[in-house]
């Protein structure tokens, strides 16, 4: 585990979304930024602009069999910032690939901001 790494570990679930939404504002539109967590599972966000708007991109993953469910989807969207949860309840779509098994939405977040 490299020093970067625990350092974002040691911050809890907000403030490595919080690390990784500041990562994925300052790289071009598009990169995905993830960090994998205990028990397997891994967020990613992403950020793209789409004017008038940007929007937010989150997904969860986890290897197979296990599949990410909805309690920890809801988990992630609670300490998400506020500026980035969706306006609304929104449930993810469920997708898997390469030996892992996906929950993802996007939705419109406004301007980008730098946290």
């Amino acid at each position: 585990m490299t020093t970067h790494t625990r350092t974002i570990s040691s911050l809890g679930l907000a403030g490595i979304f919080m690390a990784l939404i500041i990562r994925a504002e300052r790289l071009p539109d598009g990169t995905a930024q993830s960090q994998p967590l205990k028990g397997g599972l891994t967020v990613e966000v992403r950020l793209l602009d789409q004017p008038p708007y940007a929007v937010f991109t989150l997904r969860i993953s986890r290897g197979s069999p296990a599949a990410p469910g909805l309690v920890e989807w809801r988990t992630c969207i609670q300490h998400l910032p506020t500026a980035y949860q969706p306006a609304e309840k929104i449930e993810p779509g469920e997708s898997a690939a390469d030996g892992r098994n996906y929950l993802s939405a996007t939705w419109p977040i406004g301007q980008k901001k730098l946290l």
